[in-house]
């Protein structure tokens, strides 16, 4: 009971409760003051960081102050040193920077325009006359103009002014950067400059005029001597005499060599060397500049050869003075140093693109050399090899530094190899235009005449480059060449060849050899009975008064003078070839042929103009008139180009196809012979060449103003006749100076009765072919099928697309273009093809498709008749 009671705690009274309530919030105050204490202290840490932080970023923000005010002074001080006006203006046109040249450009201090409207700083006139310019760089663009102004100082000043846009982000425009800069002292100096460059052109000028007048003075009574010492030369003097008469004509040729040196490099010192732009023969340039230098060759005993690759094209647009000018320099050159030996010039194609050729030309001899230590001034004016007063040689030293400047002009460059005691050689090049004009046949390399193809050669000679030259040109003439260095080894193979039943026809002699001349070779062959038949060529470097006459009577055929040129060596192997040019005189003699003769010969040649666009008549009139007859042959393929070449080239005849494309041959031919014509001779005689066999077409062509008139298919005989007939009448060549080319012999039947058991009724009529068309020529008729296959799959594409697309004026036309290409082996496909043509001419296509079907049966059938036949013929023709 007791315990009980102890246990019983005494209710609190409300004192207590009251000092509990305090005890309990002072100790949450006391809580809360910790916290609050806690927050200060972070605060107070917090505060300390950030003011840490401002007093650096405050020391930094001076620093860049610092820098900002350094820089923008170093930027015044730049843009017030430039010699140029420098503002910025925003878009209000406020001025917000200018340089120092403000005021001197205007006469006022900078805080006249700083932070004020332009107009206010530049007054209202200039600001009226700048406002387009400042205007257009406020839209963003960029301005440029010069202009002249007078300023509020009072001076006046041409200026350049630059206006740069200011652009944000997004493209606008927030002002613009200005410049002027002031170019009236560079106006006055390029004034300044004018009439100096003015006085220097009139100072040139005169100074050209006065070299080509005392050129002209001095060349004058120079021509005067040189010319009447030449005519004092040819008359009868004693020995004194005639040595004072060479030494005058040496001095004077040397005096005139002199002032020609001394004007062309003043011309080429002035810049006023003149460049002409001609079309010229390349090759014949080369040969021709050669030939004129062997007489200084033959003065002192040495032989000179030129060898000119035939690859390259004929025809070519440049200066063929200035060619000539530099060969005459170097080959000139070489003859003066050569004391013994040789002087051999080489021409090469180097390069080429579709519109430019570079050629290589090398001019070789076998003289004195030249010292290492001389070769770089060798090409410095006035420079010489030997500059000593006791030279042995004589010259300006003009020569070869003006063919340095000759050949860079034309786009080349010029270097030399030398050993002294051996000889030197000059390389140089030059870059020429091609000429695609159509000026000459269209055929790359050329076709061979008949008479010459085939024919084997033995050429004899002691010099190897030689050897090497007709090898080269031989081969182009696709004769199976031989050589020999000497003439007992020519006899060994002269033997040798008629014991292997495969005999020399033609015999190419050098003159001057060792051992064995040419004379006495010639006379050992005509003593031999077995090889005594062959034709026998003279070649001399030297030619004597009675070497031509020597020659005939040893036997030979011909008798050419070095430097063989390319052409003279084709004309004589084709003369001699020609068993009417070795029929003998009443005297008994054979003439002998020589480079007299040869110009005569070729002087018979014709210039023919062929406008035919079907390549296999192309072929056949090319092969007949140019392969067969020996005349020059042009083709064109349109009558445009028929007029486009006869406005620039002489001709002597036109074959006219009748149905051309871009014009055909009537419309042509009215152009020709019309009032306003632009050809070079309107009277030029045409004969056209029709596959229209319908009355009324030679009517039709006569009254166009054609002169004759030729059936196709082309017959060989019909063809020669008609220009014989036509240009006789018309006086262009006598009657009995044109040959017509004799038929070839009837080729074997071997071939063609093989064929003939193959061949459907009526599909290929093989005589009429090889005696009508092909002149009995076998090559003529391979290269015809050849071109045949080749094009006819095409042709016949070509009228079966016409019949699918029912389009009668191409079914027209495209027939019309086979029957020409078949007319000339069939004449089943001939007539075909007619009825096709005649359907597309009456645009009633009904039947056109049956027609098509039976004409490429045909075509098909023929195609391959003229495969098997063309394997028989070169069967047949090989050995």
């Amino acid at each position: 009971m007791e315990t009980h009671r102890h246990n019983i705690k005494p209710e609190p009274d409300e004192k207590d409760l009251k000092i509990r309530q305090l005890t309990h919030e002072y100790k949450k105050l006391q809580q809360e003051l910790e916290l609050t204490n806690q927050g200060m202290i972070a605060l107070h840490h917090e505060l300390t960081q950030k003011a840490t932080l401002l007093e650096k970023e405050n020391e930094a923000r001076k620093k860049a102050e610092k820098r900002l005010i350094k820089s923008r002074d170093q930027l015044r001080l730049i843009t017030d040193s430039l010699p140029v006006l420098i503002g910025y203006l925003d878009k209000n046109m406020i001025c917000r920077f200018m340089n120092k040249a403000w005021e001197e450009w205007y006469g006022t201090d900078l805080s006249t325009v700083l932070n004020k409207k332009f107009s206010q700083g530049i007054g209202t006139h200039g600001f009226n006359k700048m406002r387009p310019y400042l205007d257009r760089a406020l839209s963003g663009r960029p301005v440029r103009h010069e202009d002249t102004l007078q300023f509020p100082n009072g001076v006046k000043r041409v200026f350049t002014a630059h206006y740069i846009p200011h652009l944000d982000d997004a493209r606008r425009c927030l002002g613009f950067v200005i410049l002027l800069e002031n170019i009236t002292q560079m106006k006055f100096m390029e004034q300044d400059l004018r009439t100096a460059k003015d006085q220097a052109e009139a100072a040139s000028l005169a100074k050209s005029e006065f070299v080509a007048n005392m050129s002209h003075e001095i060349r004058t009574p120079m021509n005067g001597i040189i010319g009447m010492t030449d005519l004092l030369l040819a008359t009868a003097l004693d020995d004194t005499q005639k040595r004072y008469a060479q030494v005058v004509k040496q001095s004077g040729d040397a005096l005139l060599s002199l002032i020609n040196d001394i004007l062309d490099f003043s011309k080429i010192e002035a810049g006023r060397l003149d460049f002409e732009k001609l079309p010229f023969d390349l090759k014949t340039a080369i040969e021709d500049t050669a030939e004129l230098q062997s007489l200084k060759a033959e003065s002192k005993n040495l032989e000179l050869a030129c060898m000119v690759d035939p690859g390259l094209p004929d025809q070519v647009i440049g200066d063929p003075g200035r060619l000539r000018q530099v060969l005459v320099n170097l080959i000139g050159n070489a003859i003066k140093f050569t004391h013994e030996g040789q002087i051999d010039i080489i021409a090469v194609l180097e390069g080429q693109t579709d519109s430019y050729l570079k050629v290589r030309i090398t001019v070789k001899d076998t003289g004195i050399g030249i010292p290492s230590n001389r070769r770089e001034q060798l090409f410095l004016a006035f420079s010489q090899v030997d500059a000593s007063t006791t030279r042995k040689y004589g010259g300006t030293g003009l020569g070869l530094a003006i063919s340095k400047r000759l050949v860079e002009m034309m786009g080349g460059d010029i270097q030399v190899d030398s050993v002294v005691n051996q000889g030197s050689s000059f390389h140089f090049t030059a870059v020429y235009e091609k000429n695609n004009a159509p000026n000459k046949p269209d055929k790359s390399p050329p076709s061979v005449p008949r008479k010459i193809q085939g024919k084997r050669i033995l050429v004899v000679d002691d010099n190897p480059l030689l050897r090497d030259m007709f090898r080269s040109y031989l081969a182009f003439l696709e004769c199976p060449c031989d050589v020999s260095e000497n003439g007992h080894e020519a006899l060994l193979k002269l033997k040798t060849a008629c014991r292997e039943n495969n005999p020399f026809h033609i015999i190419m002699i050098d003159y001057v050899m060792p051992k064995m001349d040419g004379i006495a070779l010639a006379r050992e062959i005509r003593n031999d009975k077995e090889i005594g038949s062959v034709q026998l060529v003279l070649m001399a470097s030297q030619s004597q008064v009675g070497d031509a006459a020597l020659a005939q009577e040893s036997g030979f055929s011909a008798y050419l003078t070095k430097p063989v040129k390319r052409v003279s060596l084709f004309e004589c192997l084709e003369q001699i070839s020609n068993p009417a040019s070795q029929t003998a005189r009443p005297d008994g003699d054979v003439p002998l042929t020589t480079r007299h003769t040869l110009s005569e010969f070729s002087e018979k040649k014709l210039n023919i103009l062929v406008a035919e666009d079907n390549p296999i008549n192309q072929e056949l009139a090319y092969e007949l008139l140019h392969t067969v007859a020996g005349h020059h042959v042009t083709m064109v393929d349109n009558g445009g180009d028929a007029i486009t070449f006869l406005e620039s080239n002489p001709c002597d005849l036109v074959l006219m196809d009748i149905q051309m494309p871009v014009l055909d041959g009537l419309s042509t031919t009215r152009l020709i012979r019309g009032k306003d014509s632009t050809v070079k001779n309107p009277r030029i005689p045409i004969i056209a060449m029709t596959a229209h066999a319908m009355k009324g077409d030679k009517e039709k062509c006569l009254a166009a103003g054609m002169d004759g008139y030729l059936p196709k298919p082309i017959q060989a005989e019909e063809l020669f006749s008609s220009v014989l007939k036509i240009l006789s009448e018309r006086g262009i060549i006598k009657s009995d100076a044109f040959a017509i080319p004799e038929p070839e012999h009837p080729v074997s039947t071997k071939g063609v009765k093989t064929v003939e058991a193959k061949i459907p009724g009526g599909l290929f009529d093989k005589q009429s072919f090889l005696s009508l068309h092909a002149h009995n020529s076998p090559r003529i008729a391979m290269k015809l099928i050849e071109m045949f296959l080749k094009h006819y799959a095409n042709a016949l594409a070509d009228v079966a697309a016409a019949v699918e697309q029912k389009d009668p004026k191409a079914l027209n036309s495209k027939a019309h273009f086979l029957k020409g290409m078949v007319g000339n082996f069939s004449q089943l496909a001939h007539d075909q093809a007619l009825v096709l043509e005649q359907i597309g001419g009456s645009k009633d296509l009904s039947g056109s498709r049956e027609s098509l079907s039976q004409l490429s049966r045909t075509v098909e059938q023929l195609a391959w008749v003229l495969t098997e036949y063309a394997t028989e013929l070169e069967r047949d023709d090989t050995p």
